[in-house]
């Protein structure tokens, strides 16, 4: 959008145009340096007149420095019929308070009013170039700069919404991304544990595999124990049998030498007499024959 008041001065000058755009830029960030940019643009319009009018001046540099000079002073009173030169020595010194203290404040009438000014001044100069009246100037728009600045503030305020939205996001994937990384180092710490638990495992089926090939040798060696105790029990059978056996010999024997105790004195008295057999000692003998 373009200040229909000041088009002119691309006509006029398209650098002069572009100094004015930039005093909207100025007006936008709602500070002092606005009267810094209309002070430029004086200068810069001064220096315009300079260069039209052939003054040859060499030696102003400043706007204070043109205000200075009887030949511009003469230019806008005579030839444009423009008399407020103090209020252009206002905005001089307005510019040179903020550039070198930073004193200034901005205040939106103070700068409607140079705003007025400077676009009188240029739109004599422009109607003076031109042959126009010089006093056939309309007034500018002050709604114009107020709409200027509410659009700024409402682009403002979505740039501060934007950017509270981009330092959410940003602190978002900020945190995020720490949960990221812990869950990178707890997954490392669990593949750790993991490989730890699948070396265990490994470990334990190896000795699960050495505990089962001990217990098959352990079983065939159970049933080579269950087969030599049959064997061993069986012997013990026997033996037992053998045991009972002889214990019944035994005890026949020991009755056989209690029944042939008393007999084997008589018999050994009789040796010297074989002819000679003691009836009782035959009947007694046949005896302990029949019992055994």
């Amino acid at each position: 959008m373009k200040n229909e008041e000041f088009i002119f001065l691309e006509e006029l000058n398209k650098d002069l145009y572009k100094r004015y755009l930039m005093i909207e830029d100025a007006l936008k960030n709602k500070n002092g340096n606005v009267y810094v940019e209309i002070q430029a643009y004086l200068e810069n319009l001064f220096k315009y007149i300079n260069k039209r009018e052939n003054f040859n001046l060499i030696q102003p540099k400043t706007l204070g420095d043109y205000l200075k000079n009887y030949r511009i002073i003469t230019f806008c009173l005579v030839r444009i019929e423009y008399n407020d030169i103090d209020i252009l020595k206002k905005i001089n010194y307005y510019g040179n308070n903020h550039k070198h203290h930073k004193v200034i404040e901005f205040k939106f009438s103070q700068f409607i009013k140079f705003i007025r000014e400077i676009h009188l001044l240029s739109r004599k100069i422009y109607n003076y170039y031109n042959n126009f009246f010089v006093n056939n100037i309309r007034g500018i728009d002050v709604r114009y700069y107020s709409d200027l600045l509410l659009k700024e503030q409402k682009n403002r305020e979505k740039q501060e919404s934007y950017q509270s939205d981009i330092i959410y996001l940003s602190e978002t994937i900020t945190n995020k991304y720490k949960e990221i990384t812990l869950l990178k180092e707890k997954n490392k710490k669990l593949e750790n544990v993991i490989k730890q638990l699948q070396k265990e495992v490994s470990m334990l089926k190896k000795e699960m595999s050495e505990i089962k090939s001990e217990n098959c040798e352990l079983n065939s060696n159970f049933d080579k124990l269950k087969k030599s105790n049959k064997a061993i029990e069986q012997q013990l059978n026997n033996l037992r049998l053998k045991i009972k056996d002889l214990e019944i010999q035994n005890n026949i024997l020991e009755n056989y030498k209690e029944a042939t105790e008393g007999l084997i004195p008589r018999l050994l008295k009789k040796v010297d007499q074989p002819s000679i057999i003691d009836e009782e000692v035959i009947h007694q003998i046949l005896l302990c024959k029949n019992k055994f």
